[in-house]
């Protein structure tokens, strides 16, 4: 009998440890991989990708930072990206901004700091459209925001993805994928990897 219960707390003990092991996986990396080729930076929106898993790579860190503003993400960025020596920075913020009411321009501004400290330091970014929600009058302002980020990224000759195409009907993002009208449904972040690989 002692040698069944032996084994059986032998084998617990193993699926505890195994269990320990794959929920802490992603701690467990970012101790040993101080180096990623690619950086998820933005609010809310992009913290709640799993990059990782939905790109299937193991060189990708999400710095999403939720609930902050442009001009938090500008402070951030040393700490959050420049630190971990990325090839590419993917880049979408601005919607906490205008839900703060923090005007366009001020916004763009804090963009192109973001942009030309990411450039000074020899990371690409991407740019991606600031995400619709499913209210119209603050989709007025992502529109004019939006605009300022495609002009931004032609002056400095970089890439901008329009994420919005994957979700919107018209100027809105279609409820079906969202989960309160502004952030992503957790099945919604597939067509978004989707369409970046």
């Amino acid at each position: 009998m002692k040698k069944v219960v032996f084994i059986v707390s032998v084998i617990l003990n193993m699926v505890f440890i195994a269990y320990a092991i794959y929920t802490s996986r992603n701690r467990i990396e970012a101790f040993f991989v101080k180096k990623y080729k690619i950086v998820f930076f933005g609010d809310s929106i992009t913290a709640g990708g799993d990059w990782r898993e939905l790109l299937q790579r193991h060189d990708v860190k999400n710095s999403g930072l939720p609930t902050l503003p442009t001009r938090n993400l500008l402070s951030a960025v040393n700490n959050t990206v420049i630190k971990y020596k990325p090839d590419t920075c993917y880049l979408m913020g601005g919607i906490n901004d205008i839900l703060m009411g923090v005007p366009i321009k001020k916004i763009d501004k804090n963009y192109t700091s973001i942009i030309d400290t990411l450039l000074m330091h020899k990371i690409t970014p991407i740019i991606e459209s600031t995400l619709y929600t499913t209210t119209d009058s603050v989709n007025y302002s992502v529109d004019t925001l939006n605009s300022y980020l495609i002009a931004l990224a032609k002056a400095r000759s970089l890439r901008y993805i329009d994420i919005n195409k994957l979700y919107r009907k018209g100027h809105i993002i279609q409820a079906k994928f969202t989960i309160d009208g502004l952030h992503l449904k957790k099945e919604s972040y597939g067509i978004w990897a989707n369409a970046l690989k």
